[in-house]
Formats: structure tokens, C-alpha cells, sequence
């Protein structure tokens, strides 16, 4: 009876840990390059059930014992590239992701190219952070010079052609194993550098992306969520009034 309670409240758990996830996608909608997140999960392992009798112990089956959430991968799916007419826009079509500078000096990594010239005329995120260039180093901007051309390739260049230096873009072999520290900064180990020469990723200017959040779809899991969080609700309730019976009726 308690084996019961317990695997009906690791379900509630779990959807209502997917159901955060889902409302923070939702609410990232309008985030530029956001990435939405799901709840990946797994059967906890199974126990058997014996029977103990005069003639010894048979086993007469298998229970199991709930749920558990065993990650919180990102979903990598392009986002839409809307136009913008702004230069300083930048959007990745296809692989990769921009490096950033993180206060603490390490790397980020960020799909959101919705840049800026920073006070010492650098190129920032609109967070305030520095953009990298293939020297991990920031990138000056020389606004008196004119309008600034960026390459599909990630070249940076000014009005009079000066090469300014060159975006890096990173890829990961294992993109599940990237954490959010933000809703579009993220951070993982042995990226790939993305060579100018590569043909994956090209740098779209004057565009952004959306987040790729599905809105349609995630409405419809939170409602089937709610639902099933309901059922185990009334499980509970229903197997805590039999343990009640049983306690206080059976002699």
C-alpha cells in the first residue's frame, strides 16, 4: 500500500518538475536565440514481488516502483531568423554558437547575437558582455569609421574594408552536456572552433533568431501534464482512505 503512495508521488514529482521546465520555456517565447529545455526521464528499476507460504517463497510478479528525472536536456532545433535591418544583428544558420566573455572571466556560449558597441567600444551581448574573436579576445569597433560588415564566414569588417577581426563560433560533440547559466548564455567543455572556412554555421547580419520554443506543443503537454497530475492525486487519495480502512477496521 505505502509502495504505492510512493511511486504515484515520485510521478507527481517528476510532472510537476516538467511542468516548471515548460513554463519556463513559455516564458521565454520572446527571448532572442533561447533554446527550450525538456524533462528527460526513466523508469526506476523494478522489484519483485514473492509470496511466502507453507511451501516456501514464489515469486508471482514484478512492481514497479515509479519515476525519476535523469536530465534536463536542451532542445537545439533553429529557431526562425527574422529580419531586423540592424548591422550589429548577427544570427547563426545552422551549427554553432558565439563565445562570449562571463564576468568571472571564463567562456560562455550564446546563440543570441543581438550585439552592441559597449561604452569602450567593444562588441558586447545586449547582457554587457564581451564578444570573442578567434583570439578570445575582444572585439574593438571603430563606430567613426562607418557602418560595420560582418561575413558568413564571421569576419568583421568596417566602411573601409579594415578587417576588424573574426566572430568565434563554437560547436560541442555532445550539446546535451551544455548547462544554462542564463536564459541564453550557456556553458560547456571541449568545444570545436568553427574555422571561417567551415561551411556549417553561416553568420546571417541584420537578423535574429527566435527561440525555437513550440508554443502550440508545450500548451498541450502542460494540460496533459495538470491531467496526470491529477490521476495521481486521486490515486493517492484513493490508496491513503484503503490504509486508513485497513488500520482502523481490520482486526
Amino acid at each position: 500500500m505505502l509502495r504505492g503512495i510512493y511511486t504515484a508521488a515520485s510521478g507527481m514529482m517528476n510532472v510537476q518538475l516538467s511542468t516548471d521546465i515548460m513554463a519556463n520555456n513559455l516564458a521565454n517565447v520572446n527571448t532572442t536565440g533561447f533554446k527550450a529545455s525538456y524533462a528527460q526521464t526513466q523508469a526506476k528499476p523494478e522489484m519483485e514481488v514473492t509470496r511466502i507460504d507453507k511451501a516456501g517463497t514464489k515469486i508471482v510478479g514484478k512492481l514497479t516502483t515509479g519515476v525519476e528525472t535523469i536530465g534536463t536536456p536542451i532542445h537545439f532545433s533553429q529557431g526562425h531568423l527574422q529580419s531586423t535591418g540592424n548591422p550589429l544583428d548577427l544570427a547563426i544558420e545552422g551549427d554553432g554558437l558565439f563565445a562570449v566573455q562571463l564576468p568571472d572571466g571564463e567562456t560562455g556560449y550564446t546563440r543570441n547575437g543581438t550585439f552592441r558597441i559597449g561604452p569602450d567600444k567593444t562588441l558586447v551581448t545586449s547582457d554587457g558582455l564581451n564578444v570573442l574573436d578567434t583570439g578570445d579576445q575582444p572585439i574593438n569597433i571603430a563606430v567613426e569609421n562607418g557602418k560595420v560588415t560582418v561575413g558568413e564566414d564571421g569576419t568583421i569588417r568596417s566602411q573601409n574594408g579594415e578587417a576588424l577581426g573574426s566572430l568565434k563560433r563554437v560547436r560541442f560533440p555532445n550539446p546535451k552536456g551544455l548547462q544554462k547559466i542564463s536564459d541564453s548564455i550557456l556553458k560547456g567543455d571541449n568545444p570545436q572552433v568553427i574555422a571561417p572556412t567551415d561551411p556549417g554555421g553561416r553568420v546571417m547580419q541584420g537578423f535574429a533568431e527566435r527561440s525555437n520554443t513550440n508554443v502550440v506543443r508545450e500548451m498541450i503537454q502542460s494540460i496533459t501534464g495538470m491531467r496526470l497530475y491529477e490521476g495521481l492525486q486521486k490515486s493517492i487519495s484513493a490508496q491513503n482512505s484503503t490504509l486508513q480502512k485497513a488500520v482502523n477496521e481490520i482486526k
